[in-house]
């Protein structure tokens, strides 16, 4: 038994042992140094994270300023071309009038026919003009990219129609032409 009572304050001996209080000023020190040091380093980030979130949102602002002036470009290269292209039509229409006119081989009611077919043509393209001009001045009650791009098309797609009925008026009226030319041509 006394083995085992030497054994149990042994043991109780061991486990009662603890470490005493180490106490270091110099240690203490660089830790509240370090730890300044890192809450004024966090008080730099926050204020580099907020100055960040200012430069994205200006970044996102001039981004849709950009945009929205490249469309207005867009836009204004659609409306030239749309212009160019009723230019080209009224040209062409001038130029075809005149060259049946002085084929002289329709009579008044024929030639005011013919001067309506193409005056309806050129009134189509003036409204596909007027509609693609009030996309650029009126925005057209508010519109989006996607229906403004879309109105464009359309009208584009009106003046290369004008244009092929041009071409269908002035040969139907050239095949009816050709035949009576020659036999003016064959009575002289």
């Amino acid at each position: 038994m006394k083995d085992y009572l030497t054994l149990t304050i042994l043991l109780l001996t061991l486990n009662l042992t603890a470490q005493m209080a180490v106490t270091d000023p110099t240690n203490t020190a660089v830790n509240k140094s370090n730890f300044l040091k890192n809450a004024a380093i966090l008080k730099e980030a926050v204020k580099t994270v907020d100055e960040t979130k200012k430069t994205v949102s200006l970044l996102k602002d001039a981004k849709e300023t950009v945009e929205k002036v490249s469309n207005v470009l867009r836009d204004v290269d659609d409306i030239t071309e749309i212009i160019s292209m009723q230019e080209r039509i009224i040209s062409e229409v001038n130029k075809q009038t005149k060259k049946i006119s002085d084929l002289n081989v329709f009579n008044a009611k024929e030639i005011t026919d013919i001067s309506k077919g193409y005056l309806n043509i050129i009134n189509k393209s003036v409204k596909s003009l007027q509609i693609a001009q009030k996309v650029i001045t009126d925005n057209l009650f508010k519109m989006n990219d996607a229906d403004r791009l879309q109105l464009l098309k359309q009208s584009k797609n009106d003046m290369d129609e004008c244009w092929v009925d041009i071409k269908i008026i002035t040969r139907k009226y050239m095949s009816i032409a050709g035949p009576r030319v020659i036999k003016k041509l064959n009575n002289k």
